[in-house]
């Protein structure tokens, strides 16, 4: 349980200091609105779709299609009990890091910068000690949906991706088309159980 409690505040203490640089990059009178982040503890129950014991990395696929690969975490015992096809429940921290500015030249150079287990971060790339994947993207929002509190993102591959999004103001200010830089990053899986 100590482990677990450890690895917690270095999530939280390598998101915020993501965080802390980013606000502090974009402060420079750019900002269409004030950043806004998110981080939260996500269960999803779904169906192993891929798992790779040596790398201990487990692709999950929720029951509208969601896809979430994740690392397995030291707290995850007993992961060679764990089959591609099995039904599982899995908790997992997400963090979501949401600037509301033009991309800087840089960005529109490289719009899409991905640091995977990364277990030492350097000076130049965002904190990724305890994250198993931080993306950090330009994208453009295409849809939005008031109604249900989702907004559909295009990503600079041009991928979709839908978000919730829980603050109505944010959803009454944002405009399809609007350019927004966001950084996602997963941690590492604290749990992966079989579901009977």
């Amino acid at each position: 349980m100590m482990k677990n409690y450890k690895r917690l505040i270095v999530v939280v203490l390598s998101l915020f200091f993501l965080a802390c640089n980013t606000v502090t990059s974009t402060q420079k009178g750019s900002d269409r609105r004030a950043p806004r982040e998110k981080m939260k503890v996500v269960r999803i129950e779904a169906k192993v779709k891929e798992i790779d014991y040596k790398e201990r990395m487990v692709t999950l696929e929720g029951p509208l299609g969601n896809l979430v690969t994740l690392k397995a975490g030291d707290e995850v015992k007993r992961l060679n009990e764990i089959k591609k096809g099995d039904i599982v429940a899995a908790d997992y921290w997400t963090y979501i890091f949401s600037e509301f500015r033009n991309p800087t030249p840089e960005e529109e150079k490289n719009p899409l910068m991905v640091y995977a287990d990364a277990d030492v971060a350097s000076v130049e790339k965002p904190p990724g000690a305890a994250a198993g994947i931080v993306v950090r993207a330009v994208v453009t929002v295409e849809v939005i949906n008031g109604e249900d509190k989702l907004v559909t993102i295009k990503g600079p591959k041009g991928k979709f991706l839908t978000l919730p999004v829980e603050d109505a103001s944010l959803l009454a200010e944002l405009e399809v088309g609007e350019v927004v830089i966001l950084t996602y990053a997963e941690a590492v899986a604290l749990s992966i159980q079989k579901v009977k």
